[in-house]
Parts: C-alpha cells; structure tokens; sequence
C-alpha cells in the first residue's frame, strides 16, 4: 500500500502487486538459505478406515517428494511453475511479473516441467515409494 501511488495503470493492479510479491521474495529469498517448509497436517473429525491413511500417507509422501524436488528446481523454473500452477498466473502476467519475454515464460514453464518429472522419478525410484 505504501508504493500505491507509484502505481501507473500501464498493467494491471494484481500484475503490478504480483511483480512488488515476486520481487520481494527473490531479495527475501537470497538473504537467507532455502530451508523445507513444515508440512501442516489435517485434523479428522472421524477415524479414517486403514485403507484411508494408508492412500493419505502414500498422497503425503508423493507431496513431500514433489515439494522437495520443486525446492531443487533452479529459481527461475521454480518461479515459472509456482506462478503458472499454484497462483494460476496466465503466461503474459507472468512476463510482465518476471520481466521475461512471453516465449521465455513458456519455455521456463516447459523444461521447468520436464526437469520436475525426472526429479520425481529419480526420487520415487530411489525411495521406492509406489507410483501411481
């Protein structure tokens, strides 16, 4: 709120907020070593079946690697597939965001995919955890 009056109208509210959010974190994050996030567990209102928690500790388990794999990503594809995926950002937001070209943008968002699956893979297969 404090930057609002620098706020010119050439592109909109939330790509300019997001592009202020992007910034912060990439100074936020090379001030301090990436450490994992904790996992914050559901509670259950009622005792789940075996079948349950077992298909919820294999989803936890698929999650924790997927998230630690996302961790090993280098930044710029992390930031790509974190904009694209998790905050639903369209391609030409997330260029205005980073400051990269459109095709940019997509081809971080491609080989960022690419390069997650086969650290997913390398990872399931070298904890055999069952894929599915």
């Amino acid at each position: 709120y404090q930057a609002l009056p620098q706020f010119r109208g050439e592109a909109s509210l939330r790509t300019w907020l997001c592009r202020i959010a992007h910034n912060l974190s990439v100074t936020r994050l090379g001030k301090r070593d990436r450490q994992p996030e904790e996992q914050i567990l559901d509670e259950v209102a009622t005792p789940p079946s075996i079948a349950d928690l077992e298909s919820e500790i294999e989803r936890r388990e698929f999650a924790g690697i997927v998230h630690a794999c996302v961790d090993r990503l280098p930044e710029h594809f992390r930031t790509a597939l974190t904009l694209y995926y998790l905050n639903e950002i369209r391609y030409e937001e997330i260029a205005e965001i980073t400051g990269l070209p459109l095709g940019t943008v997509k081809a971080h968002i491609h080989r960022g995919r690419l390069r997650l699956k086969e650290l997913v893979l390398a990872a399931i297969n070298s904890e055999g955890v069952a894929a599915k």
